[in-house]
C-alpha cells in the first residue's frame, strides 16, 4: 500500500510538472515558418485581429504584389490555413487532457430499512429505530496510473506530430501560393510580348497595304501580312484571357474573397536568375530540418510509446482497484479488492500482432520518405541548375541573334532579296523564341520554389509532383513551337 501511495505521489508530481504551450505552440510554428514565408506568420483571432488583418490584406493589394506580399496575404486571408491553426489548438486541449492524472470513480450506496416492530408488556406494537446505513467505494484503473509515464510521452508525441503537420501545411500554402505568382507574372509577360507582337504586325500590315496601292507588291503579300496580324491579335486575346485566370488561381491561392480577386496588381517581370549558382545544401541538413520526417517520426514515438499499454491491456483488459467503506448499525466495515478482464476466449494475440504490424508499416514508411527526399532533392537540385543555364543561354545568345536574324531578314525584304513568307516565318520563329525564353524564366522561378520548398521543410511528394508537372508542360510548349 505504501508503494502504491508513493507511486501515485511520483505520477501526480509528474503531471504538475508537464508544461503544455499556452499558444497551442504558434510561436515554435512561427520561428519555423520563418524561412518558409518570407512574411511573420499570424494566427488572426489570436495575435491579430481581424479588422487589422483586413486592413493589412487592402493595404497590401494596394501595392503591385510581390513574392513576400503574396506570403503575408496568404497568412492573414487564406481560411484553410486558419483551419491548420486551430486543429493546432484542438491537439493542445488532447495533451492538456492526456497530461492530467485520470480521475478515479466513486460509487455510493445508503441503506434505509423500515425496521422492525416490537410488543410492549401492555401488548402495544412498537418501531425499533429504523437502521440507516450504506458504503462508501473509491475505484481506480491501476493501468492508467502504472503507465501514466509512458502514456505523458505518447502525449507529447501526438501534440509534437500535429505541430509539424501544422507547419508542414503551413508550408504547403505558401509554397502553392508562390507557384501562383509565377505563373500569373509569367502570364502577365506573355500579354506584353502579344501586344508587342500584335502592334509590330498591325504596323507591318499597314505598310504593305501602301506599298500594294504605290503598285510595289502583289496583293497576296498584303494578305498575308494582315493574316499574321490577325492571328497575333487571336494570340493577344487569349494572353489575356490566360493572365485573367492566372491572377484567380493566385487570388484564390492566397484565400482571397472572390470580389477582391480584381484589386490584385501585377508590374514588373520575372527577374533573370542570379549568375551565381546555388550551393547544395548537405543532404543530413534537409532530413534534419525536413517537417514531413519531424512529423512521421513523432507519429511513430507517440505509437511506440502507447504500444506497451496496449499490449497489456490487449491481454487483460482493464485491472480496477477498489476500496469501499461500509457503516451498518453503527459499526464501519472496510474492503479492499481488485478486478480485471480473464483471458480465457482471447488472448489478445491479434491485437499485439496488428500493433507490431502497424509499428513496422509507418518505419518502412519512414524510411520510405527519408529515401525519398534524398533523392527529389538531388533531382530538383539538377533541375534548377539546367533550368538556370537554359535561362541564362537563351537571354545571352538565342534572344540577340534571333533580333539580328530578323533585322537582317527585314533588310533583305525591303531589298527584294527574299518573299513576304520568309519574313513572316522569321517574325513567327521571333515570336516563339520569345515566348520559349519567358516559359524558360517561369520553369527556373517555379523550380526554385520546389526547391526552397524543400529545403524548408516540405513534403517531397509535392515538389517531386510540382516538378514533374512543370517538366510535362514545358516540354509540351517546346512540342508546340
Amino acid at each position: 500500500m505504501k508503494r502504491l501511495a508513493a507511486y501515485m505521489l511520483s505520477a501526480v508530481l509528474l503531471a504538475s510538472c508537464v508544461n503544455v504551450p499556452k499558444d497551442a505552440g504558434f510561436s515554435e510554428l512561427a520561428e519555423l515558418t520563418a524561412p518558409m514565408l518570407s512574411a511573420p506568420a499570424e494566427w488572426v483571432g489570436e495575435t491579430i485581429s481581424e479588422q487589422s488583418a483586413n486592413d493589412r490584406i487592402s493595404a497590401l493589394l494596394s501595392s503591385p504584389l510581390t513574392e513576400a506580399s503574396v506570403a503575408e496575404i496568404t497568412v492573414l486571408a487564406n481560411k484553410d490555413l486558419r483551419a491548420t491553426l486551430y486543429g493546432l489548438k484542438a491537439a493542445r486541449g488532447d495533451y492538456v487532457d492526456d497530461a492530467s492524472l485520470p480521475n478515479p470513480f466513486i460509487t455510493a450506496l445508503f441503506i434505509d430499512s423500515p425496521g422492525e416492530s416490537e410488543e410492549d408488556c401492555f401488548g402495544n406494537l412498537t418501531k425499533t429505530d429504523i437502521p440507516i446505513g450504506g458504503s462508501i467505494g473509491i475505484g481506480y484503473e491501476i493501468l492508467d496510473l502504472l503507465f501514466f509515464p509512458r502514456t505523458l510521452k505518447a502525449a507529447k508525441a501526438e501534440f509534437n506530430a500535429a505541430k509539424y503537420g501544422s507547419v508542414r501545411q503551413f508550408a504547403d500554402y505558401a509554397y502553392k501560393a508562390r507557384l501562383a505568382f509565377y505563373q500569373a507574372m509569367a502570364a502577365k509577360q506573355m500579354v506584353g510580348l502579344a501586344e508587342q507582337s500584335y502592334k509590330a504586325t498591325e504596323a507591318s500590315a499597314y505598310s504593305a497595304q501602301a506599298l500594294y496601292d504605290a503598285g510595289n507588291i502583289p496583293m497576296l503579300n498584303v494578305n498575308r501580312e494582315k493574316l499574321f496580324a490577325a492571328q497575333m491579335e487571336a494570340q493577344l486575346i487569349q494572353a489575356k484571357r490566360h493572365q485573367k485566370m492566372a491572377e484567380r488561381r493566385l487570388a484564390q491561392a492566397m484565400g482571397l474573397h472572390p470580389e477582391k480577386a480584381g484589386s490584385i496588381k501585377l508590374e514588373g517581370r520575372l527577374r533573370t536568375p542570379d549568375r551565381n549558382e546555388l550551393d547544395p545544401l548537405p543532404i543530413q541538413g534537409v532530413m534534419d530540418r525536413n517537417l514531413e520526417l519531424k512529423h512521421r517520426g513523432a507519429l511513430i514515438q507517440a505509437a511506440g510509446a502507447r504500444m506497451g499499454l496496449s499490449d497489456v491491456m490487449s491481454f487483460v483488459g482493464d485491472v480496477e482497484g477498489e476500496f469501499e467503506v461500509e457503516r451498518h448499525d453503527g459499526k464501519y466495515e472496510y474492503e479492499a479488492g481488485i478486478g480485471f478482464e480473464l483471458p480465457i476466449f482471447n488472448f489478445g494475440q491479434g491485437k499485439r500482432e496488428a500493433n507490431r504490424a502497424r509499428m513496422e508499416m509507418m518505419a518502412q514508411r519512414y524510411e520510405a520518405a527519408m529515401y525519398s527526399l534524398n533523392a527529389t532533392s538531388r533531382i530538383l537540385y539538377d533541375e534548377l541548375s539546367a533550368a538556370r543555364e537554359n535561362v541564362l543561354l537563351q537571354r545571352k545568345k538565342v534572344l540577340p541573334l534571333s533580333n539580328k536574324v530578323l533585322q537582317g531578314m527585314q533588310l533583305d525584304y525591303n531589298a527584294m532579296q527574299i518573299g513576304v513568307f520568309d519574313l513572316l516565318a522569321a517574325k513567327r520563329e521571333q515570336l516563339a523564341i520569345g515566348i520559349a525564353y519567358i516559359e524558360s524564366v517561369e520553369d527556373y522561378w517555379r523550380t526554385r520554389a520546389a526547391y526552397e520548398y524543400l529545403l524548408a521543410g516540405g513534403s517531397p511528394e509535392i515538389a517531386m509532383t510540382s516538378a514533374a508537372s512543370m517538366s510535362a508542360g514545358q516540354s509540351a510548349s517546346e512540342g508546340d513551337h
